[in-house]
Parts: C-alpha cells; sequence; structure tokens
C-alpha cells in the first residue's frame, strides 16, 4: 500500500484496481505524507549512500509518534528545484536531525580549522 501511495500507481486487490484517491482515505492514517507541506516538526537529513535505512526507520518512528517529518525521499516532488525545495522544507521545519556516520565523523576530525566539510 505504501509503495503504491508513493509511487500512484494502481493497487490491486483479489484482482480488482484499487485507485490512489481510494487509498488516501481508507490508509491515510498510516500513510507518508507525500509532496511539500507548510510546516514540518522535523527535517532529517542523511546521506543516502550510508543512512538511508536508518533514516526511513527514523521517519516511520517519529510519524508514529504523531510528529510530521521531512524525508526527502517521501516529500520532494519529481521536476522540481532541488536544493530550492530543500532548502524550503528546512526552513519550514522546527527542528533538523542530521544523521551522521561513524565514518563522516572520522573523516571531519581530520579536518583543519579552514577546510570545507
Amino acid at each position: 500500500v505504501v509503495d503504491a501511495h508513493r509511487t500512484k500507481k494502481q493497487l490491486y486487490a483479489d484482482e480488482e484496481s484499487v485507485s490512489h484517491a481510494t487509498l488516501q482515505p481508507m490508509y491515510g492514517a498510516w500513510l507518508p505524507a507525500l509532496g511539500m507541506l507548510d510546516a514540518y516538526d522535523v527535517f532529517i537529513s542523511y546521506r543516502q549512500c550510508t543512512n538511508s535505512q536508518f533514516a526511513f526507520k527514523l521517519h516511520n518512528h517519529l510519524e508514529g509518534q504523531s510528529l510530521v517529518a521531512f524525508l526527502d525521499a517521501n516529500n520532494l516532488e519529481t521536476g522540481l528545484n532541488f536544493k530550492r525545495s530543500f532548502m524550503m522544507a528546512i526552513s519550514k521545519s522546527s527542528v533538523a536531525c542530521p544523521l551522521v556516520s561513524a565514518g563522516a565523523i572520522e573523516r571531519m576530525l581530520g579536518f583543519e580549522h579552514d577546510d570545507y566539510c
């Protein structure tokens, strides 16, 4: 159901097609928010190659606690300016939660004061 919701593809139940519009009223409380919202409680920032599984688990946990969490895979719409949409989401969030791997911290320890992250 969640995959059909994200991709907006048809879902079939007992060989009967179930439209995206039908899913929202039936499963809305359990489906992630899609597209940009007016406000977020938490903005989850992560590096896709190392932290994506944890980011999705954290997102689901936060949403289960009735918090509205921004996760780019759910909320950024295809075709929009990524950087602008990303910055808008941060500005609409009460809290930014960066997920940083142990490897990234080790690399940062080697930086000098005037190095770029």
